[in-house]
């Protein structure tokens, strides 16, 4: 199981690569960079951004100290390499080589993280789902739980109700019984 640091570490770099969802397309191609674009690993980055989702996902503390580092250090430079994307200009330079090296070295970095953390995605899905049962079971027996507390409460309510109707038709019943016993008793004395 990973160390809590390594956790972190491994959550910080998929914030990181989470603040760059929203400019996906920008990361892709812009306007202004004409025929260089990065379209030909559109599929790495499409890739990216699915691990992360799933990294942030499933329980990846169960996964080993190594494979949490390397991912974590992996999707850190990729984190990099997106913000080398978001002020690639082309006015600087041999824009398409500068296009062509963080194209290379996002591809390795995208192949390593599939070859560290790729390998453990099925085991934690598997794990994630065994959880994910567990909580819908639990639900279920809360909301089971909590129909019988009411049923009951519901129950007790209405056997109450009719508890005090008795005592009150018993004592009623007795004042009668007594006021019957004393009426019988003043007439015996008034004969």
């Amino acid at each position: 199981m990973a160390d809590q640091a390594y956790v972190s570490q491994l959550e910080q770099a998929c914030a990181s690569i989470t603040e760059f969802a929203p400019k996906k397309k920008d990361i892709i191609r812009r306007p202004q960079w004409g025929e260089i674009t990065f379209d030909d690993i559109e599929q790495d980055i499409e890739t990216v951004f699915w691990l992360v989702d799933e990294v942030k996902r499933l329980p990846s503390h169960i996964v080993p100290n190594n494979v949490v580092q390397a991912t974590s250090e992996h999707l850190s430079n990729i984190a990099n390499l997106f913000s080398d994307i978001d002020s690639f200009s082309i006015a600087r330079g041999d824009a398409a080589s500068r296009r062509s090296q963080i194209a290379n070295r996002l591809q390795g970095h995208v192949q390593d993280v599939l070859a560290n953390m790729g390998l453990w995605l099925p085991v934690l899905a598997l794990r994630a789902g065994e959880i994910e049962n567990w909580v819908a079971k639990m639900k279920t027996t809360s909301a089971d739980a909590t129909k019988i507390l009411q049923e009951t409460a519901e129950y007790v309510e209405v056997r109450k109700k009719d508890i005090d109707a008795t005592a009150q038709a018993a004592r009623a019943a007795a004042g009668e019984a007594g006021a019957a016993e004393f009426t019988h008793e003043f007439r015996t004395e008034a004969e």
